[in-house]
C-alpha cells in the first residue's frame, strides 16, 4: 500500500506542481532533497515501484507458506463458532431445522 501511495504521490506532485515546481522548491528549501524537485519525484516513483514489487513478493511467499495453516485455522474457527451458535440458539446457519 505504501508503494501505491508513493507512486500515486509522485504522479500527483508532477501534475499539481507543473512547470513551476522545480523553481519553487529550489527557492523554498535552498538545499537538500526537497530543493531538487525532479529528484524528489523520481525518488518517490522508484521507491513506489520497489515497495510494490517487495510487497508482491512477500504476499506470494506468505500465501505459499501460511496458506495451509490459515485454512486449518479457518475450519477450526468455523466449528467453534457453530458450536457456540448451537449452544445459544439450538441451530446454526446452514443446518436443517428438526
Amino acid at each position: 500500500m505504501s508503494g501505491v501511495i508513493s507512486l500515486a504521490g509522485s504522479i500527483f506532485l508532477q501534475l499539481y506542481e507543473g512547470s513551476y515546481g522545480t523553481d519553487y522548491y529550489l527557492e523554498k528549501y535552498g538545499e537538500g532533497l526537497f530543493s531538487n524537485f525532479n529528484g524528489m519525484v523520481a525518488m518517490c516513483k522508484w521507491l513506489g515501484f520497489i515497495l510494490i514489487i517487495l510487497g508482491c513478493i512477500v504476499w506470494v511467499f506468505g500465501k505459499k507458506t501460511e496458506g495451509p495453516k490459515l485454512k486449518e485455522l479457518q475450519d477450526c474457527r468455523n466449528k467453534k463458532l457453530d458450536e457456540r451458535i448451537i449452544a445459544l440458539h439450538g441451530v446454526a446457519p446452514g443446518m436443517e431445522l428438526e
